[in-house]
């Protein structure tokens, strides 16, 4: 009989905390979640509960006081910076509230971005990668407006161009932290529509931080965080 899968991401036993004021805030209290392979997560709870940083301690960009981040196994902040951020940019995929697009750069070279951080990223040069990044955002529906910047495009547009920098690497792992948060309820639907016919197409997996009603019903799995633990 075949052994089940290790999980994609494992979070044991993580805290972390700020400094606000004189005493420490303690936002994470003890996490402990697996992220399964092809899943797509949601994790909800009230402002302030901690959900944002959970994401940010999941994808390497903000270390834990205590506990582990593993990644296919991998402990992530046992690795030196450098190897940390590789791993991250390789194979982490990020998509936020505000896009962060660069103004000044196209949709195509905004997709690109992700892939010249390290050279050509996982391409063997820049004519391969430019070849992905269109055909992403042709996946995603904008392949008429990748000369376009970012002030060009409407927000759901803009924010298809962030899912599809998210994807250029091809990443395991798709970390979205209110990716709705900024669209209208059309564009919202439309963004759902485009996760769920990325988990389909590729397997990609997605842990989505939302106040969406129908994102976190419409994922395979939710969560609720509620001040720093898992309900």
């Amino acid at each position: 009989m075949n052994e089940r899968a290790a999980p994609l991401v494992e979070l044991r036993d993580v805290h972390k905390s700020y400094v606000s004021g004189a005493r420490p805030l303690h936002v994470l209290k003890g996490i402990n979640l697996a992220v399964e392979r092809g899943e797509i997560l949601s994790i909800v709870g009230p402002s302030g509960a901690g959900k944002s940083t959970l994401l940010h301690v999941m994808g390497a960009l903000d270390r834990p006081d205590a506990g582990s981040v593993r990644l296919e196994g991998e402990d992530l902040f046992a690795l030196g910076e450098n190897a940390r951020a590789r791993i991250r940019n390789r194979s982490i995929g990020f998509v936020f509230q505000f896009y962060h697009l660069l103004p000044e750069f196209t949709a195509l070279e905004n997709v690109l971005m992700p892939a010249m951080v390290y050279g050509a990223g996982p391409f063997r040069d820049r004519g391969e990668a430019a070849a992905r990044a269109a055909e992403l955002l042709s996946m995603v529906g904008i392949e008429g407006r990748m000369a376009h910047k970012p002030s060009e495009l409407s927000g759901g547009e803009q924010q298809r161009v962030a899912v599809a920098r998210a994807l250029v690497n091809g990443p395991r792992l798709v970390l979205a932290d209110e990716p709705s948060g900024n669209l209208d309820t059309g564009a919202s639907a439309e963004l759902l529509a485009l996760i769920l016919d990325l988990n389909a197409r590729s397997g990609q997996t997605f842990v989505i931080v939302t106040h969406e009603e129908e994102i976190a019903r419409r994922a395979h799995r939710r969560v609720r965080i509620r001040d720093g633990a898992l309900e």
